[in-house]
């Protein structure tokens, strides 16, 4: 997003600052791939008092549960502008297969919905460019459900609800993992620091 300004054209910046506004959404509210791409504008994403509100009915989710969860108050200007100068940017461009659009948050550079096929491959592309390898959508959730286990495990339940899992098991085979990866770096550490000490040369008490 702050990059979005560099770019020549008004489609590139529009298209810049929505794949940032995307990736920086997911960190923090890491929904799956089909509700992200389905937010609708007063529908599944509501302002109130000034903050908003994204949520979807029961029939609407694959747990049939009810979600609702405030937009990050860290990217609520970041929202607005994306709404008031980016996304009438992209909707005004006709595509060859251009389709209606009805309140779609996330629109694409050929003036349609963002479809999931979409959404998934640029994610992947645009992480793939900034850190070496591409990270999917779903690869969000079990980095936030293994952050959650690794920084705060007393707390690790709060996953199920934060990811929307049905049940605690599916949060934590994440728990499992990430005390396997905290087990696997203490014991790396520890030769680590183990083969330094071998390796150091030993003083001689007698000299001098």
């Amino acid at each position: 997003m702050a990059n979005a300004d560099q770019q020549s054209t008004p489609r590139l910046r529009a298209i810049d600052y929505r794949d940032g506004l995307m990736i920086a959404l997911l960190a923090l509210r890491p929904l799956r791939r089909k509700n992200f791409v389905e937010i609708t504008i007063d529908q599944h994403l509501v302002k109130r008092n000034g903050s908003w509100t994204i949520k979807f009915e029961s029939d609407e989710t694959k747990t049939h549960d009810r979600f609702e969860r405030v937009w990050p108050e860290i990217l609520i200007d970041k929202l607005e502008h994306y709404i008031d100068v980016h996304r009438p940017v992209l909707m005004g461009f006709r595509g060859r297969w251009q389709k209606p659009i009805n309140g779609e948050l996330w629109i694409s550079s050929n003036g349609s919905p963002l479809t999931q096929v979409a959404f998934y491959q640029q994610i992947t592309n645009r992480t793939k460019a900034a850190f070496g390898r591409p990270i999917n959508p779903h690869l969000f959730r079990n980095a936030a459900a293994s952050t959650m286990a690794m920084e705060d495990p007393s707390h690790v339940r709060i996953g199920a609800s934060v990811l929307t899992h049905r049940s605690f098991q599916t949060t934590e085979q994440h728990y499992i993992q990430a005390q396997m990866a905290q087990a696997h770096q203490s014991f790396t550490s520890f030769m680590v620091k183990k083969r330094q000490e071998i390796k150091k040369p030993r003083s001689n008490k007698g000299a001098g």
